[in-house]
């Protein structure tokens, strides 16, 4: 069990579970959430947009680490070319 919460943010607010994030990601469908960080895994449905090593998601500027740069950047166009049909 881990000592301190893993906080969720929601739109309803803010939830603590003592789940890993591992076993968080696990837990979120995968076709509605991407892991962008050791900390942070965001609803692809929220991604405003993606500069640099931040993504946007509402009003919140995150961070975006290289290991999960590649697939954020496949999701970023698939949404994309969705938009556009």
């Amino acid at each position: 069990m881990l000592k301190n919460g893993l906080p969720l943010h929601t739109v309803k607010g803010k939830l603590i579970t003592y789940n890993t994030m591992k076993m968080a990601e696990e837990l979120f469908p995968a076709d509605l959430f991407i892991r962008i960080h050791k900390s942070f895994i965001v609803s692809i449905k929220k991604i405003s947009a993606f500069e640099g090593n931040e993504l946007q998601v509402e009003n919140h500027r995150l961070p975006v680490s290289k290991h999960f740069r590649a697939a954020i950047e496949s999701i970023i166009k698939e949404k994309t070319m969705r938009t556009k049909q």
